[in-house]
């Protein structure tokens, strides 16, 4: 996921130097509402960034969970 947080800073630099803004809105929902709150938490009072950072996240994943083999219990029974 940090190399996608990184990226998202990346792209809106390049789109900044070519078109300049101001403010930039990160949304989204389930996974993607978990990535715009991660890149939001990590880079909303970055000074250094030449716009200022917002989220918003619907049902976004916080603390995903690797190997979850528990969705799938009630298919193997």
């Amino acid at each position: 996921m940090v190399l996608f947080v990184f990226n998202i800073k990346e792209f809106l630099i390049y789109l900044n130097q070519r078109h300049p803004f101001k403010k930039v809105l990160v949304i989204g929902c389930s996974y993607a509402g978990g990535l715009a709150g991660w890149f939001t938490e990590k880079y909303v009072n970055n000074t250094a960034l030449p716009f200022k950072i917002a989220g918003w996240a619907s049902s976004g994943v916080m603390r995903p969970l690797e190997q979850y083999w528990g969705y799938d219990e009630m298919i193997y029974q």
